[in-house]
């Protein structure tokens, strides 16, 4: 940081920003996408595709590597991780409270439009040798990692 810069703001007050700048994005991703006769789905795949070469050092670390970086990227945009459980072949994550319905009314979209943004993690599982799936499961979105199955 610039001695101007860490005169003008704090470490928090830096970090506080770029949480809040985080958590929209998908939303803005969404929004746009639809603005432009694309559904979420495309979007999400469209920014999977984009990050997942950004994911080539889990490489071999298996499921439960992959899922923590998945909940530390919810974590940083504002979800709350509820647990990140499983193995090298399988594994699990629990967030709740993100996408939330006010964030997506803001950017003129439903919860369920705004949560389909976690397709984008498909493309980078499939990267890195896996597969990857969610759900809603009440107020928990859950997010599943799984080896790919080769016949």
């Amino acid at each position: 940081m610039t001695d101007a810069q860490s005169s003008l703001f704090t470490d928090d007050e830096i970090n506080r920003q770029a949480r809040g700048n985080a958590s929209v994005l998908p939303y803005l991703i969404i929004a746009f996408a639809k603005a432009n006769g694309h559904s979420p789905e495309d979007a999400a795949a469209f920014t999977g595709e984009a990050f997942a070469t950004g994911w080539e050092e889990l490489r071999g670390q298996g499921a439960h590597a992959i899922a923590r970086m998945m909940a530390l990227n919810m974590a940083s945009g504002g979800g709350k991780v509820r647990s990140v459980t499983g193995n090298d072949e399988h594994a699990e994550v629990r967030v709740t409270d993100y996408p939330t319905e006010e964030d997506a009314a803001f950017f003129g979209l439903s919860r369920a439009e705004a949560e389909r943004f976690y397709f984008a993690f498909g493309p980078i599982a499939a990267y890195l040798g896996f597969q990857s799936e969610w759900r809603r499961e009440d107020e928990e979105i859950v997010l599943t990692v799984d080896q790919e199955r080769h016949a």
